[in-house]
């Protein structure tokens, strides 16, 4: 089977490329046609591999070494899947968009293929700062979508969205550091139980790793089920107010 890896390199080689070429539109359009199909077989051919050959999941270390030091990424079924279906809407849509995209030139093809190679990227990534910064380029590749346009209202509409979304990075990244700082570990597995317990205390739902938006619940014993409904319960009924319910001098006065 083809490397995982590259699913990243062959959208990022193909931005990489179209950043050194003039503006030939057809063969600008060509090369990003080419890419989507090319990430989109991969994906396919993992999904065949490990959902009807009994593939099992792989971890991939770039650079030859483990974390902190490498890039951690996994490809198991439910990754193949998402990566699938996100590399056939880029190339449906490429298709679909073809005089806008001819229209808007290699520029626009770029962009579209780093949201498409950084979606992927959110997907595989086992690292919790790989995410954040798959996030951004997310971010930044969006913005430039809406930025490539003509439009006034939407050059408005873009600058405000990265603005917002900047700011939001800001939070996200403090976060990180916090749970580096309490846990000694940016491996998502590794923050499992962390992630349960806050998405449980938000009413999220899905966290990281193990009880990722893939994932579910099921495999937490009966205890541990029961502390995760308590978080629950306390996250809706507002967590300060039932912490004040358990303080002694909140009855005394």
């Amino acid at each position: 089977m083809v490397d995982a890896i590259h699913i990243i390199s062959v959208a990022l080689g193909a931005a990489f490329l179209l950043g050194l070429i003039k503006e030939r539109r057809g063969v600008a359009y060509a090369i990003t046609l080419l890419a989507f199909a090319a990430v989109s077989a991969i994906a396919g051919q993992w999904v065949w591999a490990l959902g009807w050959n009994g593939a099992a999941p792989v971890d991939i270390f770039t650079a030859g070494v483990e974390p902190p030091f490498a890039i951690a990424l996994r490809m198991s079924l439910a990754e193949a899947v998402l990566i699938l279906l996100i590399n056939l809407t880029g190339l449906l849509s490429l298709i679909y968009l073809r005089d806008t995209m001819f229209k808007q030139g290699r520029r626009a093809m770029a962009v579209l293929l780093i949201f498409a190679m950084a979606l992927g990227g959110m997907v595989l990534t086992r690292d919790l700062f790989n995410l954040f910064v798959f996030i951004e380029l997310i971010v930044i590749s969006t913005g430039g979508l809406i930025l490539l346009s003509h439009d006034q209202r939407a050059l408005g509409a873009g600058f405000k969205y990265l603005i917002v979304a900047q700011l939001i990075s800001l939070l996200l990244l403090i976060g990180v550091i916090f749970a580096y700082h309490a846990t000694g570990t940016l491996n998502i597995d590794d923050l499992s139980g962390m992630s349960a317990t806050i998405a449980c205390l938000a009413s999220v739902g899905p966290g990281l790793g193990k009880v990722g938006p893939s994932q579910n619940y099921a495999f937490v014993p009966g205890v541990g089920k029961g502390l995760l409904s308590f978080c629950m319960i306390a996250g809706r009924l507002e967590i300060f107010a039932l912490l004040a319910a358990f303080t002694p001098e909140c009855w005394r006065r």
